[in-house]
């Protein structure tokens, strides 16, 4: 697998932008939950705006997959080994991930404490009130494991032990791709999460406190995760299969996937219950990679019809919020409840209004107070960030 340099060194932009669009998302999809529109009479146009906001799982499902991108670069670069070796990857994702999310936990416990510990009949709810179980299993990041602990002190918190625990699985899984081929490992991985869901499943059923649900352990994302490593294998990639698909076979590609999505989605809501939403979510992941690889292909080309789209992916405001988009997840649920019950109640807005509201206004008080803690709890604990990534090696094979 010896690889040959690409000359010159590259800017991977996009994906701050993408990491921050995601972001953006999610807190819109949590601003949404927060509001009763009990029997508030929505016109179509409203209805469509809000419809866009419904599945904030999806832009979850993107950050799986962008992990595994992201952290296959440098494995790249380095000929399919991690620099520094298996040790120094855990110790640099202990010290990038745990810091800010303990430090957001405790940000979370005191609001809870001092300003959002009643509950309000809001999406906050879940997350209160919070007993010693709840504080032992957030400490282990294991919370997702316990129905009953999933969403407490911080209801976006969950995906953080996912995520968490998919980085022990990082080195097996490269070891698998390097001695074998990706093909062979996403398959060694796709069987391994059939067996873990079925697992799972009878768990649930013996102990039903065991948290299968969307919210909860999603052995699939792992799944996902190794999708976003062929995403980046493939991205720099000059021979393979996929070596020969060009801009055009991406859109294809992105655009087949949304309508699978879609229609997957659809059946399941109105015709077909029993499709399992983690269908859906694997669905949500090839749309991802197909995104991605999109991306940067556009960052490559010189073709003017991509013009619109590296402006967008370009746009400094937007990469420069993807910089901060961890702190803007960790600390964005109890702020929007803070908004809510502080801001929002007093002023006696129709619901709709009030999603208006906190997702405009709102959200840009979230983002100044987000960049606040980004500087004092989590740019610490970030290693020395390049402005321009160093030069990426061209693999020899993508699948």
């Amino acid at each position: 697998m010896k690889g040959t340099y690409t000359p010159g060194k590259i800017q991977l932009l996009y994906l701050d932008s993408l990491r921050a669009l995601a972001a953006i998302f999610v807190v819109a999809h949590h601003a949404l939950l927060q509001i009763d529109f009990g029997d508030y009479h929505l016109n179509t146009a409203q209805k469509l705006l809000l419809g866009m906001f419904q599945n904030g799982h999806y832009p979850v499902n993107f950050f799986i997959v962008l992990s595994g991108y992201c952290l296959m670069l440098p494995v790249i670069r380095s000929n399919y080994t991690l620099p520094g070796g298996v040790l120094q990857f855990f110790q640099k994702r202990a010290r990038r991930i745990l810091p800010p999310y303990y430090l957001a936990m405790a940000l979370s416990l005191l609001l809870i404490s001092f300003l959002i510990g009643e509950e309000t009949g809001t999406h906050w709810d879940k997350s209160i009130p919070v007993n010693q179980l709840d504080l032992v299993t957030h400490l282990l990041l294991i919370q997702d494991v316990l129905t009953s602990t999933g969403g407490k002190i911080n209801h976006a918190f969950w995906s953080i032990s996912v995520e968490w625990r998919i980085y022990f699985t990082f080195p097996l899984i490269l070891f698998l791709w390097r001695k074998t081929s990706p093909g062979r490992a996403i398959l060694v991985v796709a069987t391994t999460v059939i067996f873990l869901l079925a697992a799972l499943k009878y768990m649930h059923q013996v102990y039903p406190l065991v948290n299968n649900t969307p919210g909860g352990v999603v052995p699939h994302y792992l799944l996902l995760f190794t999708l976003g490593m062929l995403g980046a294998d493939i991205s720099f990639s000059k021979t393979g299969f996929f070596s020969r698909w060009k801009i055009g076979h991406w859109t294809s590609g992105l655009v087949l996937s949304t309508v699978l999505l879609f229609a997957l989605s659809t059946a399941r809501e109105h015709y077909i219950p029993s499709i399992p939403w983690q269908l859906l979510d694997v669905a949500a992941g090839v749309w991802g990679v197909c995104l991605l690889i999109l991306c940067d292909m556009v960052r490559r080309t010189e073709n003017g019809r991509y013009t619109g789209m590296k402006t967008i992916l370009n746009w400094k405001p937007l990469v420069s919020i993807g910089k901060f988009g961890y702190s803007l997840y960790l600390i964005h649920a109890p702020l929007l409840q803070v908004l809510w019950q502080y801001v929002l109640v007093p002023l006696h807005l129709s619901p709709f209004m009030n999603f208006v509201v906190l997702s405009s206004a709102g959200l840009l008080v979230i983002l100044a107070v987000s960049y606040v803690f980004f500087v004092l709890c989590e740019k610490p604990f970030m290693t020395k960030r390049q402005p321009v990534a160093a030069p990426i090696p061209v693999l020899q094979h993508a699948v």
